[in-house]
């Protein structure tokens, strides 16, 4: 949530989120199969968002905003 408030840009906030999952498992202590599971998960996130990183690296992502009600 932070993120998205700070950039709104719901796509910079998963990946960052998956990106700091391996960086809290270490933190935690996580080890063997759980750590590698992670990792796992986060290289996947990171996978499945490939499109949004090239619209981020080319300007072209969109922007998340609150609807007004």
């Amino acid at each position: 949530a932070v993120i998205v408030s700070c950039c709104g840009i719901v796509s910079v906030a998963s990946i960052g989120a998956a990106l700091l999952l391996p960086v809290w498992a270490i933190f935690l202590g996580f080890e063997g199969l759980a750590f590698y599971l992670l990792c796992s998960i986060t290289l996947f996130v990171v996978f499945r968002h490939r499109a949004n990183i090239v619209r981020l690296i080319r300007g072209e992502e969109r922007k998340f905003s609150a609807a007004q009600g």
